[in-house]
């Protein structure tokens, strides 16, 4: 009988605890956001009436069945690997794990297409039905058939074998000559394993973080120049019409103010959905780097370890992300009911209610606001 060590065993053990928090968050989310929709809309309503959520709720169903893949880590690599702690399956158990973990790429392109929304929306301004009908579909095409299309090319290739771990792309057995280094190869299964690797996954998900870096940074600097456009030239700038009247352009300022206030809320949210892809794919990106240092060498077990236990983790983040507006709207409620007494009771919980109502705006917002310009135009193209 086989004896493994803690390091082996803990491997194969701390990755479930992190996709069962995964699994709960994304199912959260999922469960939020069908409900949500139901609740507000009418039974017939099965889907989020805006396309951010929408985006969303793709990338958390994808994450769900990932997380799951990932939950099961070394059962269903082949038994004959008795070096694997509790390796307990076959090749076909092999394949489809290592299908599945490929198509996790599909959240990483899911993340760039929320990026590429926020841009459009808060950066250029595009109206939301045109976003819904003419840039939606590309955005979740895009992803479902990266994460399918290099999926089904791994099955075809023969790419899923044992990757210590779990079964992904790796070359059969692990210390075979690919072709692609060697001119030849005495491979098994999985030639030019260590090549696919970066055409169908880790190419992409740079790629990925490179566009959500930039994407995010052109939100963040067209906020900031919102901001500095209110102090420079005033909130009546916005709307003011000069021949107008006075109650009109009071009205129109307000209600420009508050368009530009639930644009800051709605990108500072978007900042925070990637830094949750960030932290997630940090360790496996310094992990990779590693092995490129590192030529014939492993990376060191912690960063191995902690790079299996992130990966699966996105969904919990996500959750996190998700309800992290309530949470302050909650903290606020609970302070307003303390602080409430006698006369004041009922102004406060007036307040707590338009607080609750920005809340559910970010969370749902109207997909029939057709406003064209939220910023002034100083701001946008100086």
């Amino acid at each position: 009988m086989t004896t493994f060590t803690a390091k082996e065993k803990a491997i194969a053990i701390a990755p479930k605890v992190t996709a069962v928090l995964s699994m709960m968050g994304s199912g959260f989310i999922i469960h939020q956001m069908l409900f949500y929709a139901r609740h507000k809309h009418g039974k017939r309503c099965l889907l989020p009436t805006t396309t951010v959520n929408r985006l969303l709720l793709g990338m958390s169903c994808c994450d769900l069945i990932v997380s799951f893949t990932f939950f099961l880590t070394s059962w269903p690599i082949p038994v004959e690997n008795t070096s694997i702690y509790g390796a307990s399956g076959n090749q076909a158990t092999c394949i489809a794990q290592g299908f599945f973990s490929q198509f996790s790429l599909a959240v990483v392109l899911y993340n760039a297409s929320l990026s590429v929304y926020y841009l459009v929306k808060i950066r250029y301004q595009w109206r939301d039905r045109f976003i819904a009908h003419r840039v939606e579909p590309w955005l979740h095409g895009g992803a479902l058939l990266g994460g399918l299309g290099t999926s089904v090319a791994g099955v075809a290739l023969d790419l899923y074998n044992n990757d210590s771990w779990e079964c992904w792309i790796a070359p059969l057995p692990q210390d075979c000559q690919e072709t692609w280094q060697y001119g030849s190869s005495n491979c098994l299964r999985g030639d030019n394993a260590s090549l696919y690797r970066w055409v169908f996954y880790y190419g992409p998900l740079w790629c990925a973080m490179l566009l959500v870096t930039v994407a995010m940074l052109a939100v963040y600097r067209s906020v900031l120049k919102a901001e500095k456009a209110v102090e420079r030239y005033g909130e009546g700038q916005f709307t003011a019409n000069t021949s107008g009247s006075s109650a009109a352009i009071t009205s129109g300022t307000r209600d420009s103010t508050q368009r530009r206030k639930h644009s800051k809320k709605v990108a500072t949210q978007g900042y925070w959905y990637c830094g949750a892809f960030y932290i997630t794919w940090l360790l496996p990106t310094a992990t990779r780097l590693t092995q490129l240092l590192m030529v014939g060498d492993a990376p060191p077990y912690p960063l191995i370890l902690l790079t299996a236990m992130f990966v699966p983790i996105q969904g919990f983040f996500n959750c996190l992300v998700y309800i992290h507006p309530r949470y302050k709207t909650l903290r606020k409620d609970v302070r307003a009911t303390l602080s409430s007494h006698g006369g004041t009771q009922g102004k406060d919980a007036s307040a707590g209610q338009n607080v609750v109502s920005e809340s559910v705006a970010i969370q749902e917002p109207n997909v029939e606001d057709d406003n064209p310009s939220l910023f002034p135009a100083e701001a946008i193209n100086s």
